[in-house]
């Protein structure tokens, strides 16, 4: 009968279960060299790089910046407001 749909054989659903089976296990392949990868890149970075903080040193406002400032509150604000925060 037209129109209806049959059920596949076993035959074909084995065929198409290793075919999906086949693409899934080449995507894992393809990740896990992306992720092999990313690790060694990951390793390099790690012995190769020196971890370094000035913690000890305070960011400086310069006068340019200040200069642009045109409002003289605003100015004055900014500059208390610099010195409250380096003076902990």
């Amino acid at each position: 009968m037209r129109g209806q749909m049959t059920m596949p054989t076993p035959h074909v659903m084995t065929r198409r279960f290793c075919h999906i089976l086949e693409t899934i296990q080449g995507v894992f392949f393809i990740l896990g060299q992306k992720l092999a990868k990313e690790t060694q890149v990951l390793d390099i970075l790690e012995t190769s790089s020196v971890v370094s903080v000035d913690a000890l040193a305070l960011p400086t406002l310069y006068t340019t910046i200040i200069n642009q400032i045109s409002n003289p509150q605003t100015k004055k604000y900014v500059q208390e407001r610099y010195k409250e925060l380096t003076s902990v």
